[in-house]
């Protein structure tokens, strides 16, 4: 098996992708961090973590300083942390910052590799992998990423409203997720309010012997041409090569993650690429997908409280849509049109549709529009808005007090 800590050359990359992908965290992190074409917003190239903690980077790994703050006011949350009570994680850009607020050095060092995610971290603790994700105060993409009292607690309720819902039989068995099952906050009057954690599991919920392939690993394309991994797959099982296959095993289980999330628990989870794995037996046949990054789920208010489920969350003002906001209805379409829809089904389609006679590629359109049109029947008349769909410009949102979003017609998945 190839070290994840190396660069695999091209050779060695494709040989894995063929042949050799197993459902192993070193299968899964090699895909993570070299086959990634990034966000199609170019921010994935700008405002990224120095070099040495990215993760094309050629290290074998890094260092990852973790702070003692049970004597600074520190609140653990959640179930069962990997880490001891009051022991924060900084990623190693962060800590001139945090010494000139702690005034303390790091109790001890752990073995880190990043991930696509520039302050999301895969950790090795007292022999326990995990994923810790971070503070980073700085720009990371376009905003600066901290992580509040408000980001924290909304990671590890909605994660367990998804774990609760999976447990009770209340979602599609397609539908896993990667528990975020607790954290560390300070106070939010606190000089440390904005330099909590949150501890990711490594393996999807509910457990299963999966390959993972990060969404983003399945539609990129080979650095030196050849098939891309979606390609491939189409090619080895069968079952993908018709519409009505590749609809049941690729696009259904996305359209069930989103509306079934919305309609069952006021929840629109932020669906692309980067938050996506797919899950796969071991002769490669797609099973389902998982859902990661909890704390970039909008809690919708209106739903929620039609669902009776609104005290369940932690009453912080953070991640919540209100129908009394100027972007309510605009963030339906966002996180489904622009976010699921241009980030990622659009790609798995036109990837499919390149090498199959047009009319099946406008028949597998049909499909997926029908099928979205039939779980608006749980929501709202105007859930979403007719004949519209929001995106918004390519530009750094930091310090703005409103996002200005842009408006174009024919929603394409719907």
């Amino acid at each position: 098996m190839l070290s994840i800590d190396v660069r695999p050359t091209q050779s060695e990359l494709l040989s894995m992708r063929l042949n050799e992908l197993s459902p192993t965290h070193e299968s899964f992190m090699l895909l993570e961090r070299h086959l990634n074409d990034g966000s199609p917003s170019g921010f994935s190239s700008l405002y990224t973590p120095a070099p040495g903690f990215r993760a094309t980077d050629n290290i074998d790994h890094f260092e990852l300083p973790v702070f003692d703050c049970a004597s600074f006011g520190a609140v653990m949350v959640g179930d069962c942390p990997t880490l001891r009570p009051g022991e924060l994680p900084v990623h190693p850009d962060m800590v001139d910052d945090f010494l000139g607020l702690l005034g303390q050095t790091p109790t001890r060092l752990l073995s880190a590799t990043a991930t696509s995610s520039g302050r999301t971290l895969s950790v090795l603790a007292d022999g326990t992998l995990f994923y810790a994700k971070v503070a980073y105060q700085r720009l990371l993409g376009r905003v600066t990423r901290k992580m509040t009292r408000g980001h924290v607690l909304s990671a590890i309720e909605v994660s367990a409203a998804y774990e609760n819902a999976i447990s009770a039989g209340q979602l599609p068995p397609t539908l896993h997720i990667y528990r975020e099952h607790c954290g560390l906050y300070f106070s939010d009057t606190d000089r440390l309010k904005d330099w909590g954690y949150v501890e990711r599991a490594v393996a999807p919920y509910p457990s299963g012997h999966f390959i993972q392939i990060p969404a983003f690993s399945l539609i990129a394309a080979p650095e030196q041409g050849g098939p891309s991994l979606l390609d491939q797959l189409v090619d080895r099982i069968s079952a993908l090569k018709t519409r009505e296959g590749f609809f049941s095993l690729i696009v259904r289980p996305l359209l069930d993650l989103y509306f079934s999330s919305v309609s069952v628990l006021g929840l629109q989870p932020e669906a692309h690429a980067q938050n996506v794995v797919f899950l796969l037996d071991d002769n490669l046949t797609p099973v389902g997908v998982a859902l990661r990054d909890m704390e970039s789920v909008d809690k919708d208010v209106p739903l929620l409280e039609a669902l009776s489920l609104k005290d369940n969350y932690s009453l912080t003002g953070y991640k919540f849509l209100t129908n009394e906001a100027y972007n309510y209805q605009i963030m339906h379409s966002f996180m489904y049109d622009f976010k699921l829809g241009n980030y990622l089904l659009g790609p798995l389609v036109d990837g499919w549709k390149k090498r199959r006679p047009p009319k099946q590629g406008v028949a597998l359109e049909g499909l997926i529009r029908d099928y979205a049109r039939a779980q608006l029947s749980a929501l709202p008349d105007d859930f979403f808005p007719v004949d519209t769909w929001y995106d918004y410009e390519a530009v750094v949102h930091e310090g703005a007090s409103r996002r200005e979003y842009r408006t174009h017609p024919n929603p394409r998945f719907r």
